[in-house]
């Protein structure tokens, strides 16, 4: 088995990047075919309807570079290696028995900016309002390139609702599918 990648472990110097820092690059994501399907029809073509919206507001993604598409293909064992990371801590070993490679996983890129300069609409009471999204660079013990959307409502009573996806409501029907929209309008295989 290779050794796992040191691209990916945050170095002493390494520092939380802004959002300036990761305007207009590239982020990727995995999706496990044995689930659903492939996320990818034969022309290539994204099918987001097989994107887990239950994880949003903290989607998880990796920014391209540092990170490969390959290395979404990791499955990393030992769950305290998946604890976030700040400046001050102590980037542990990761030995090969605390992680394999998934192989099957399917990997799809997109660029931030055309993730967070778009304006999502959704419904309260019969009351449009926006849904934006900003994408926040949150590494991991053993995955420095690790980032998040964070979701953005412009309701100030919305927060505590939009971090419950899988609702029935008219309102989270209506946003997957912008979601959704917007995922099939710029999410590619990954080349990177």
């Amino acid at each position: 088995m290779e050794s796992y990648p040191e691209h990916l472990l945050p170095t002493k110097d390494a520092a939380i990047l802004g959002q300036e820092e990761i305007k207009n690059k590239k982020v990727a994501r995995w999706h496990n075919p044995e689930k659903k399907g492939s996320i990818f029809d034969q022309d290539g073509n994204i099918n987001a309807d097989l994107i887990d919206y239950h994880r949003y507001p903290k989607f998880s993604i990796n920014l391209i570079p540092p990170s490969k598409c390959h290395d979404l293909k990791i499955l990393l064992l030992d769950k305290d290696l998946e604890d976030y990371w700040n400046p001050d801590d102590i980037v542990p070993n990761v030995e090969n028995s605390d992680f394999k490679v998934v192989n099957k996983r399917e990997v799809f890129e997109f660029k931030t900016n055309d993730i967070t300069s778009a304006e999502l609409p959704y419904l309260i009471n019969k009351d449009t309002y926006i849904l934006s999204i900003d994408i926040v660079h949150k590494p991991l013990m053993a995955n420095y390139a690790h980032c998040e959307f964070k979701l953005i409502p412009s309701h100030p009573n919305a927060s505590k609702e939009l971090t419950d996806l899988t609702s029935k409501t008219a309102y989270h029907r209506l946003l997957i599918s912008n979601l959704r929209k917007l995922m099939e309008k710029h999410c590619t295989r990954c080349k990177s």
